[in-house]
């Protein structure tokens, strides 16, 4: 059979050209479709890179949102209502917070009075409460006598 080939090959240019040409095209079919089978697979392969880097930043935003979120449940369950006022304290702070910032807002706000009778208002949301009741007490006792007086 190989001798045939050759012989047939070598009978004329136009067998010869004949033969190159389907040689070409048969290898520029198989190069076609090993592009086509290489670019689908790449593709899908680009699509999946682009699918897990979606996934990794999800993951990490979740792990970002999950780490707050623990946090904040640590902090919740540190923070207890003051007996002698209107305030929260966080206790592993040792810090008197306002406790409408916290309920409503999960935020950290500390407060402060520079009033003289015991009372504050939150510097972050204007809540107006009491910081001190023995001294809100007492200066409210001492008004209350002084308008009486005035009055009798």
């Amino acid at each position: 059979m190989k001798d045939v080939f050759l012989t047939w090959l070598n009978e004329s240019m136009t067998n010869y050209a004949t033969f190159l040409t389907l040689a070409i095209l048969l290898i520029s079919s198989i190069a076609t479709l090993v592009i086509h089978i290489c670019s689908t697979r790449f593709g899908k392969i680009s699509k999946l890179n682009e699918e897990i880097t979606k996934l990794k930043t999800k993951n990490n935003n979740l792990t970002s949102e999950l780490s707050e979120l623990k946090n904040l449940e640590k902090i919740d369950q540190q923070m207890q209502s003051a007996s002698d006022g209107d305030y929260l304290v966080w206790k592993e702070k040792s810090l008197k917070v306002c406790p409408a910032c916290w309920y409503h807002d999960k935020k950290v706000t500390p407060i402060q009075t520079s009033s003289m009778d015991g009372s504050y208002q939150c510097s972050r949301c204007n809540h107006n409460g009491i910081l001190n009741q023995k001294q809100h007490q007492l200066v409210m006792s001492y008004m209350i006598s002084m308008v009486s007086n005035k009055n009798s």
